[in-house]
């Protein structure tokens, strides 16, 4: 067992637990020998070494008890400390492990974004990950995968990728009709591709929608079926901006992709993921991000249905 936090003193003999009032304790009422005692519980430790330092201590059995169950009652002792991804700030913070090896996310296409949230979804200890790309790495990919070499399946390379960052993870089954994923990650140049969008959330997939347009790079947002504004929504909403948007998608769609600015990407894809393993954790739908060059600071943005569109209303219907 181990302290989820460390042990600081505001006095010689005046204690707590934590500095971040949110989470930490006062030690108030105890003997200088049971805080000399608690300060050792910052490195993990079995029972039995607790009993015989207590009992070196001159701490009895009884009172060992007591200050265990009175630090797990304050939140701050895990008796089974684990490394699993996220399981020890978790415990420090919510008092809880999350579990996402048991989540599958699709990654429709694995380019600049579509590869990079992969790659740090499977840091993020999601459990299962798939991808169907039939292009090859080319020079305007994300530096991982063309780094593994220039021409090679994007698939084969990315899952090679997500191997490395988590060897647990699962790479292969996709059948949506048996079991579809928790979430489809669509991501784009200019923007993202509407006819599969569409077909995703046909099936009842959320999709979390990425892209790089020339000067911006955009995060989000994550459209749920019958709940939050969908492709068509997104699209309805740009050609209300521009009345030509139906005729450019079209080329846009097929253009030649977009390398973005470095650091741009990676903010981009450092929000998409935290806005994903944030839903699969429980979460409500996140909303979008314009990550403009820098130092621009990311601009949250909120995308509402679209009122010509209809597709949260056929939820309410049903």
């Amino acid at each position: 067992m181990q302290l989820t936090t460390g042990v600081f003193w505001s006095e010689p003999w005046h204690a707590q637990i934590g500095i971040d009032p949110r989470i930490g304790i006062s030690l108030d009422g105890l003997s200088h020998t049971e805080l000399a005692f608690i300060d050792t519980l910052t490195r993990p430790q079995e029972d039995v070494e607790l009993q015989v330092r207590a009992e070196a201590a001159g701490i009895s059995r009884r009172r060992l008890v007591r200050l265990l169950a009175m630090l797990e009652r304050a939140g701050v002792l895990d008796r089974q400390p684990s490394g699993g991804v996220d399981h020890i700030p978790w415990r420090r913070i919510r008092r809880a492990v999350p579990d996402r090896g048991q989540r599958h996310v699709h990654i429709a296409r694995a380019d600049y974004l579509g590869a990079g949230i992969a790659i740090a979804l499977a840091r993020c200890g999601v459990g299962k990950i798939t991808t169907e790309d039939p292009g090859v790495v080319s020079f305007n990919d994300h530096p991982a995968m063309t780094a593994a070499g220039l021409g090679h399946s994007r698939a084969q390379t990315l899952k090679t990728l997500l191997r490395r960052e988590y060897p647990k993870i699962r790479t292969s089954g996709v059948d949506f009709a048996v079991r579809p994923p928790d979430l489809a990650v669509v991501s784009g140049v200019y923007a993202t591709d509407p006819v599969t969008v569409g077909m995703l959330l046909s099936q009842s997939i959320p999709v979390y929608q990425a892209w790089i347009e020339e000067v911006d790079v955009y995060a989000g947002p994550l459209s749920i079926p019958h709940e939050t504004a969908c492709g068509t929504c997104l699209m309805l909403h740009r050609t209300d901006l521009d009345p030509h948007w139906p005729v450019l998608i079209q080329q846009a769609c097929a253009a030649a992709p977009l390398v973005p600015e470095m650091t741009s990407a990676m903010m981009a894809i450092s929000l998409a993921v935290r806005d994903i393993v944030a839903w699969l954790d429980g979460s409500p739908a996140p909303d979008m991000w314009r990550v403009g060059p820098a130092p621009l600071a990311p601009e949250p943005l909120v995308l509402p249905p679209h009122p010509r569109c209809g597709c949260t209303a056929l939820g309410t219907a049903a």
